[in-house]
């Protein structure tokens, strides 16, 4: 008996029910009778499942499927150019590749905070992020650069601990470098500033050109401009100081809005709040009369040069250098280069220093004025010098007022003479000899060139001659 095959086949007797298969095809099973073949995918394509008709080839997209590792695996790798999106562990977030970048786009996150897993971008280009990037263990970059936008109130910040840590608010326009906990704010008109240390410039709204490091340096600075500024709260209530240099722990701790003064110390100018132009060098060392630069000054002393010393109160336009005595930062001697064996001019003048050290000028013998007087009469002033020099007699009024140890002398040259007349209650001794008290006295030369020098020996009122040349007629 023969037997003639059916064709085609029927799936209940094993086969597909079909005469012919797509070449490359997928069989698929519709139904318990009917088996048909799919066409053929391209390169790169997957087999994609559907819950409304037939898998068929196609590409892997955000909108038809996902990949998701539910408890996270090894490691995953997307190579450059592939067309896959993903599913990370632990979050749902969707990863579409395009020309060798990977974005996550629509807010999603990267997440590898899922049990060992980790997640391997093998990209050679670049990571976009839209969302976050949160890791459980180090994210490594072995090739390439880490890019953020310029920094805006909502973009561009690098957090740590959940506070402010390094960003340039500005920097597309005004070159700003804010580092440190706090450092800075989101201001509009922020130029050129550059802070380094917590709470740096962390007021400042438009001040330029600032450059400050330390612990709270500047912090309530919110307009000033080009300070310079170095150490642990220092200047740290400025509000407008511009134009100061400072360095040092607390230094102008309660400077408001000084201008141009320049600081090195601990503790310097420590209550000076609106001084300006102060030059000031010096630091806190806990002992009484020494205790600090300028630490005295509680609020406008300015134009000052303080080294070394504590200044005083309320005073401007001194120079400070040093405070007397022996102990630590105390000074009791003083060697300055260039002075010792310096020539000097001319006109010479004594320098002096009084018991509190304040320097200052005095006359004496080699510090002489001297006077060619050619006419009849001449006031004479204290520590000055007369030559007599006219064809008649020149009179000369002793000064009323004189202090104990005052010179002067006349010189005769002319052929006229000199007479040195007196005010009330004056008078000149020569020897044990005396001229008449007041304006009836008087002492005269004898010959052309004779010469008197007077020393007074009692304020205002009496004078003495030193070494006379010479007969002098005594009236």
């Amino acid at each position: 008996m023969s037997y003639k095959q059916q064709a085609p086949l029927p799936v209940n007797e094993g086969g597909t029910g079909d005469l012919t298969l797509n070449v490359h095809g997928v069989l698929i099973g519709e139904t318990t009778s009917s088996i048909v073949s799919t066409s053929a995918g391209t390169n790169g394509q997957v087999f994609l499942g559907s819950t409304s008709a037939n898998p068929a080839f196609g590409t892997l997209s955000s909108s038809n499927s996902s990949i998701t590792f539910t408890t996270g695996p090894a490691s995953l790798s997307l190579q450059t150019g592939t067309a896959v999106a993903t599913s990370f562990p632990t979050d749902s977030g969707t990863a579409v590749p395009s020309s060798g970048a990977l974005t996550i786009a629509g807010g999603s996150n990267i997440n590898t905070s899922g049990s060992g897993s980790t997640v391997t971008v093998n990209l050679n280009n670049s990571i976009s992020v839209s969302g976050s990037i949160t890791a459980g263990t180090d994210i490594t970059s072995t090739n390439g650069n880490f890019y953020l936008p310029y920094t805006t109130a909502t973009v561009g910040t690098i957090f740590m601990g959940g506070v402010r840590w390094l960003h340039a608010f500005g920097n597309d326009t005004g070159g700003n470098l804010f580092l440190g906990k706090n450092s800075g704010n989101y201001t509009a008109t922020l130029l050129q500033n550059t802070a380094v240390g917590e709470n740096t410039l962390n007021a400042l709204t438009s001040g330029v050109q600032n450059v400050v490091m330390g612990f709270e340096v500047a912090q309530l600075l919110t307009s000033g401009r080009s300070n310079a500024m170095v150490g642990y709260s220092v200047a740290s209530s400025a509000s407008t100081a511009s134009y100061c240099t400072i360095m040092g722990n607390v230094s102008c701790l309660s400077l408001l809005t000084g201008i141009g003064n320049t600081v090195f110390g601990a503790a310097s100018a420590l209550n000076l709040t609106s001084g300006s132009y102060n030059v000031i060098i010096g630091s806190i060392n806990g002992v009484t009369n020494a205790s600090g630069s300028g630490t005295q000054y509680t609020s406008s002393e300015s134009s000052n040069i303080i080294i070394g010393n504590i200044g005083t109160t309320g005073e401007s336009n001194v120079i400070r250098i040093g405070t007397t005595g022996t102990g630590t930062q105390l000074q009791n001697k003083c060697f300055i280069a260039g002075i010792y064996n310096t020539s000097i001019g001319a006109t010479n003048h004594i320098v002096s220093v009084d018991s509190n050290g304040q320097l200052g000028l005095t006359s004496g013998p080699e510090s002489f004025t001297w006077t060619d007087v050619t006419g009849a009469t001449q006031a004479m002033v204290p520590n000055n010098g007369y030559v007599a020099d006219h064809t008649t007699l020149i009179t000369f009024t002793l000064p009323t007022v004189a202090a104990f140890g005052t010179l002067m002398s006349v010189v005769g040259l002319n052929t006229g003479g000199w007479k040195i007349a007196q005010n009330a209650g004056q008078n000149i001794q020569f020897g044990n000899l005396s001229t008449t008290s007041g304006v009836t006295g008087s002492l005269a030369s004898t010959n052309q060139y004779d010469q008197v020098d007077l020393l007074c020996i009692v304020a205002n009122l009496t004078w003495t001659i030193r070494g006379p040349i010479s007969n002098l007629t005594i009236v």
